[in-house]
């Protein structure tokens, strides 16, 4: 009965051994899948086009080489990157091209990471922020700075820092100033 036992525990444990090892080596597959998946997001909310993936010359594919190369200087997934650039296309700034979304893609993920803040998030409210305040592209690294000192000289967090910018915006919009 020992030696049965025995023998039941040792296959359990080869096959759960098995199991993490099959997990382990899935995971970068599932990791690309993901990243590709929020590339074809992107692209919905873009103007890029998602047929330049499969020929590796069109501006997806330029995107996506620039968001795996910031992934290894940030400390963001190249998955979140993408989310970022699908929504800087939400918000309107793939007018700028591809070179417009890496430029606000990086800045904000930098951002989520000074600011704790979800990197989704962050892209959110700093593309509403952009578009609110009509903010060049060239001064986004500008103003995602003044936010990180702010965030640094103050006891409100960033996120509280988005917030208030954003109703700041809202209410400034809302208001007819000016001529009737």
């Amino acid at each position: 009965l020992k030696t049965i036992e025995s023998g039941i525990i040792r296959f359990v444990g080869s096959i759960s051994a098995a199991l993490a090892g099959v997990k382990i080596g899935a995971a970068p597959i599932l990791a690309a899948a993901s990243f590709e998946r929020e590339l074809a997001n992107v692209a919905k909310t873009t103007d890029f086009t998602a047929s330049a993936i499969r020929n590796g010359t069109g501006e997806l594919e330029k995107l996506g080489a620039a968001l795996l190369d910031i992934s290894l200087r940030v400390d963001v997934t190249a998955t979140d990157l993408a989310k970022i650039a699908a929504a800087a296309g939400q918000q309107g700034l793939g007018r700028f091209g591809v070179a417009g979304v890496v430029a606000f893609t990086d800045s904000v993920a930098r951002m989520s990471s000074v600011l704790d803040v979800t990197a989704e998030q962050a892209a959110n409210d700093v593309g509403k922020i952009v578009n609110i305040f009509r903010i060049p592209l060239s001064d986004i690294e500008r103003a995602i700075s003044t936010f990180n000192e702010v965030s640094n000289k103050s006891t409100a967090s960033g996120q509280e820092l988005l917030d208030v910018v954003k109703r700041i915006g809202d209410a400034a919009g809302s208001l007819k100033l000016g001529d009737p």
